[in-house]
């Protein structure tokens, strides 16, 4: 393999198994080809407008930051499908029927990446590596989406509540996160007066301490709280 030529890179923080694999993959022609029509895309560090999928496009990968998929109505309310990490991707396009749609809601500095169709077919068929890794993430979203049905079906809004709450602690690193009403609103699919209502109640409660656009958990409480 000739490797005299070199794809644009993404941020040097970039830890996408799948994007390395492609590069790693590409003969000289390939890899000129896919600098060609690849779309990088950076985002700065407050939240992002959410964004539909570009057209034709089959795989996206999130290369730095976090990232929401969500589906939307005509009336704009919403309710998250999926929640993205770096090195996570989509590899097909997502597309639901009228009156729904899919958008991509980044959050904080975020780096993505769009492979068209006609590349990625060729990177399907000339790596068994991606094959696999594709076939994985096809596997992990629809774990996710069973998970969601069953959350939406089997748990109290409360206890879906506290899990929201706790995957942005695990992203931010921090028992403090910031985050408004509204955003945890728009996850849960639910009112924003539902969402403030339920956690004015766990704030009553000691499990949590509330002020503007920030949330502080309260550990032992909150362990106290599932055990009982």
């Amino acid at each position: 393999m000739n490797d005299s030529h070199t794809i644009k890179s993404p941020s040097p923080t970039n830890k996408s198994e799948i994007w390395t694999l492609i590069t790693e993959k590409l003969t000289q022609e390939q890899k000129i080809a896919l600098e060609n029509v690849v779309d990088f895309r950076k985002y700065p560090e407050q939240k992002c407008e959410g964004f539909q999928l570009p057209s034709g496009s089959s795989m996206w990968i999130l290369l730095e930051g976090h990232a929401n998929i969500v589906m939307q109505n005509f009336e704009g309310k919403q309710i998250r499908l999926l929640r993205m990490n770096a090195g996570d991707f989509i590899p097909m396009t997502l597309k639901c029927q009228d009156p729904f749609h899919i958008e991509i809601a980044v959050e904080k500095q975020s780096e993505t990446c769009f492979i068209p169709d006609t590349i990625r077919s060729r990177l399907m068929s000339d790596s068994e590596e991606i094959r696999n890794i594709e076939l994985i993430a096809n596997a992990a979203i629809v774990a996710k989406l069973v998970e969601l049905i069953a959350e939406l079906a089997f748990l109290p809004l409360t206890d879906r509540l506290m899990h929201v709450i706790e995957e942005l602690c695990s992203e931010q690193q921090s028992r403090a996160i910031r985050v408004t009403h509204e955003e945890i609103a728009n996850e849960l699919g639910t009112a924003r007066e539902v969402t403030s209502r339920l956690l004015k109640q766990m704030a009553e409660q000691g499990r949590l301490k509330l002020s503007r656009k920030r949330i502080v958990v309260i550990e032992g409480k909150n362990k106290r709280m599932r055990q009982e």
